[in-house]
């Protein structure tokens, strides 16, 4: 109950302008992790699916992979940059009304539209090592290091 609790307290609605910046390195991987993630609040609880996803992969690939509905199923790739294994880097998602925007280093704002099917929905903030490497291995996995991690909602 007490996870219901802050999870609820954390959803926002999708106007204004909602950004998550973070400072990360990411130093062991077998394939690809999640840092970062805009998902879907508690008013869709059958859905498990995020609105978003940013992937890092082994080889240095970041990709920001869009969800089209909230049922899940129908993610979209977004090649977004590349920076080597070991390396600090920064991200800043954001999201206001369907624009959904994402920064790299400090680099070129690249601007995606989310789906209308989203438009009622309620959103959290994530970020974090969600390793999404495949295997039995108990000693092998992603090591992802945070810097700074912080949120703005605004009018």
């Amino acid at each position: 109950m007490a996870s219901l609790l802050l999870r609820s307290s954390a959803d926002w609605p999708i106007t204004g302008t909602n950004t998550l910046s973070a400072t990360v390195k990411v130093t062991e991987l077998p394939s690809k992790v999640c840092v970062g993630q805009i998902h879907l609040g508690t008013g869709t609880p059958s859905s498990t699916k995020p609105l978003l996803e940013l992937f890092y992969f082994a080889t240095g690939e970041i990709s920001l992979y869009i969800e089209q509905d909230p049922a899940g199923g129908n993610e979209v790739a977004h090649t977004a940059g590349n920076v080597p294994l070991g390396t600090k880097w920064s991200y800043v998602i954001g999201l206001s009304n369907d624009k959904i925007t994402l920064v790299i280093n400090g680099g070129a704002t690249q601007n995606f539209t989310m789906s209308p099917t989203f438009n009622q929905e309620n959103m959290y903030f994530k970020a974090g090592d969600y390793d999404q490497s495949t295997g039995s291995s108990t000693t092998v996995g992603a090591k992802v290091q945070f810097y700074a991690l912080t949120f703005f909602h605004g009018a």
